[in-house]
């Protein structure tokens, strides 16, 4: 007999790290088989990513389903706005805050219909 799983067991006890990996994966999914992201894309901003998202788990901010749902569907719409956005195989580090910018600023999924905020706040 297999056990099934909680609602929401998938994102308990995920750390500021888990959920930034979340997150990368899911912008390189959204990217597509054929593009890749520069090597520099994330490295300068993964501190920044990071420091966000454990300062949002300090204050007690419960990543959840629904918040593991909303941010995976951002990051995976950067992904492909990046792809539309990028005529060779690399995504550019300028390319991608363009973006990750407006998508973090606009987006229906963000805090308030668009705006920024929440876990994918840097």
């Amino acid at each position: 007999m297999t056990k099934s799983k909680k609602p929401g067991s998938r994102t308990r006890g995920l750390g500021a790290q888990d959920i930034f990996d979340l997150w990368v994966a899911s912008a390189k999914s959204g990217l597509g088989v054929g593009k890749k992201y520069a090597a520099d894309v994330f490295t300068e901003y993964e501190p920044k990513f990071l420091d966000s998202i454990q300062a949002m788990l300090d204050a007690g901010e419960v990543f959840d389903a629904e918040a593991r749902k909303g941010t995976t569907r951002v990051a995976n719409d950067v992904g492909k706005i990046c792809r539309m956005f990028t005529l060779d195989k690399t995504v550019s580090k300028d390319t991608f805050i363009l973006v990750f910018t407006f998508v973090n600023q606009n987006h229906p999924v963000c805090p308030s219909g668009g705006g920024g905020g929440g876990w994918c706040e840097i």
